[in-house]
């Protein structure tokens, strides 16, 4: 959420100042004009980077264990920040046009695990909460008396949960913005 903050503020600073292109600047005035938007920008640059690094593997598929939950909500909402930042932040550094880069990287290849290792059932897919493992089926145990053993043996499946198949469809919403700007 963060990522989606400082890239508003970016913007917002950026239209404030008029600043057209960074890498135009020509006068001491345009550069702290410029000057306010940076703080932000380094932060993006070092939360995308920081991402990459810390919860992604090396071919950009994130791998951060959430589990259901609310935690499985989480890798979506990422990946739709990642999204906003390869394709809204301006490409005008090349600093910049790496971070976007590299942004756009973890979500197409995040997209393209999940799909990967969806489960189908009735042609309609099944998102696991683990994007670079195979789908579990989420059973459903039925409603109905148990005994206290019974209960504690039921298994937990993570693609039961709202949450996690949100967070996949919010990958494939991600995946399918971010492909259709690095189209134009």
């Amino acid at each position: 959420v963060v990522l989606g903050a400082c890239l508003e503020i970016v913007l917002a600073l950026r239209e404030k100042a008029g600043i057209g292109d960074l890498e135009q600047i020509d006068s001491v005035h345009e550069a702290e004009l410029a000057s306010e938007m940076m703080d932000y920008i380094i932060r993006i640059r070092g939360l995308v980077q920081t991402v990459a690094s810390g919860m992604a593997t090396p071919s950009g598929v994130v791998d951060w264990e959430t589990g259901d939950g609310d935690g499985g909500l989480f890798k979506g909402i990422l990946m739709r920040y990642l999204a906003d930042v390869a394709v809204r932040l301006p490409g005008d550094s090349p600093a910049n046009r790496a971070t976007k880069k590299l942004a756009a990287r973890m979500v197409v290849a995040s997209a393209e695990s999940v799909w990967e290792h969806r489960l189908e059932v009735d042609g309609l897919p099944i998102f696991g909460s683990d994007w670079l493992s195979d789908a579990r089926l989420p059973h459903n145990y039925g409603f109905g008396r148990r005994t206290m053993s019974e209960k504690v043996g039921i298994i937990r499946v993570d693609e039961r949960d709202l949450s996690v198949q949100l967070s996949g469809w919010m990958l494939m919403e991600a995946c399918a913005r971010v492909t259709r700007h690095l189209s134009k």
